[in-house]
Order: C-alpha cells, then structure tokens, then sequence
C-alpha cells in the first residue's frame, strides 16, 4: 500500500507538540478532480506501451519531479482513523486543507512563512474548551524551523516531500507491480500499474494511474477494492496562488488570543 500513514502520523505529533490545530475554510477546488488534465492531450499512440513497470515507474517520477507544482486531493483511512488532504502546492507555496478524524488544518505556505488555522476539536487535546473556542478559527502565523514539531507539517506542504513519502516504493515494491489496463480520467488515457496481481487485489493494495502521454504525470492511485480511499493528482504545472491571510496572530503571541 501506499506510504499514506506519514502525514497521519505528523498531525498527530504536531497536535501534542505545539497543543494547536486550524480550520478548512481555504479556499480550494471543491472538486478534487477540477484542473487542467495532465500531460498532453490524448495520443493516438500510447508513448508507454510496451515498457515494463519498472520503466513506467521510473518515467512518471522522473516527469513528476521536474514538474512545478500539483493538486493532491486524498481520502485514506489508517489506524488513525479518516485522513482527508486537499492541497495545492509546489515547492514554495500551498493552500489546502488536512483534516484527521475531527481535526481540520487549513494552511498556506509562502516561501519560509506558514499559516495555519485550526477547528476546536484540533485545539482541544488537553480538555481545556474555553481556550480551544478562543483559538478556534484564528490563523496563526510562524516560520518554517521556529517552533518543534511543526517543521515536518511544513515539509507536508512542499509538493517534492508529498510525492516522495506518499509514492515512496522500495525497489522490491516497484519489482513487484504488474503493467494492468488503465481507463479514462477527465478524457486522459491512463496506463495502470499494480500492486497485486489482477484478481488478488486486498484492502490495502493500490492501483496507479498514470496518463498515457508523453508526460506519464500520475493521475490516480486507488486504494483497495471499495473505491472509498483514494489519491488524485490533478493540475500539474498550474500556478498556485497564495495571499497571507489577514489578521493572522504570531505563534508566540497566542496569549493575545485568550
């Protein structure tokens, strides 16, 4: 299965860290699937056919790695419960969402600064209500590698660590994936990649999508047999805009807030 525990797992951490959190008001694409379609338009040849898994693998990170920036929308339950991301980022800016079971960050990134504002479910883990509803709903304004714990929810938001943990495949892993059928997505011929042989797929076993171009930019990862739990990767190459958002109080200054 897909690395999809990592950002799990960073939520949680800066949660009992810094004892903070945000809310999803950004302003992101309600659709997932919205954006412009990867690669180029459909071609009469599929420019992946005929390569193995390994060299469709190794052409998508190539092209994912030189693109600019990416939407990716995620639905993934682990043993941390529902895991829902809605970003828009590249290598210097994000706006999107990260929600954990009832924890919801909205974040923006420029450059070093990082914005984030949290619901008060988030900023209630230690029980205190009348603080979490003081913070609730405010954004908070810091700089990447000022405050413990919050560094790696930053690293989150740079769209090259989000593919590499999220797509993080060991070289026994990518051995291991079978050339499957794509289908369509948004008009874009797909070339599927698989965890596990057709037929025999599990719970935790992921199907990749890859548009059947001559930039083989990953369009899908679906996760199990369900359809419930998914990635999608849309809009790559498409400029991220991102305004400060006004108002937003520095986190040593969060005692002005209660």
């Amino acid at each position: 299965m897909p690395r999809v525990t990592m950002a799990a797992s960073l939520l949680v951490c800066l949660t009992l860290t810094l004892t903070t959190g945000c809310s999803g008001s950004d302003p992101v694409s309600a659709d997932p699937a919205a954006g412009a379609k990867p690669g180029s338009a459909p071609a009469a040849k599929n420019p992946l056919a005929g390569l193995s898994a390994a060299q469709i693998w190794a052409e998508s990170k190539k092209d994912m790695a030189t693109a600019k920036s990416v939407h990716v929308s995620a639905r993934v339950v682990d043993e941390d419960g529902l895991m829902i991301i809605n970003l828009k980022t590249s290598r210097r800016k994000a706006i999107g969402t990260i929600r954990m079971g009832k924890d919801t960050l909205g974040v923006r990134r420029i450059g070093k600064e990082f914005y984030f504002k949290a619901n008060k479910s988030f900023w209630n883990t230690d029980g205190d209500a009348a603080s979490a509803a003081k913070l609730a709903g405010h954004w908070i304004k810091t700089t990447k590698g000022n405050q413990e714990g919050l560094s790696e929810i930053v690293d989150l938001t740079d769209k090259d660590f989000l593919l590499k943990e999220f797509l993080d495949l060991t070289e026994s892993d990518v051995e291991n994936l079978e050339v499957i059928p794509g289908k369509s997505i948004d008009g874009q011929n797909t070339v599927g990649l698989s965890e596990t042989p057709v037929g025999e797929e599990t719970a935790d076993s992921g199907v990749f999508l890859f548009a059947a171009a001559e930039l083989a930019l990953l369009m899908n990862v679906d996760i199990g047999t369900e359809g419930k739990q998914y990635m999608k990767f849309r809009s790559w190459n498409k400029p991220v805009k991102v305004t400060a958002p006004k108002g937003a109080v520095d986190f040593d200054n969060l005692a002005t807030l209660l």
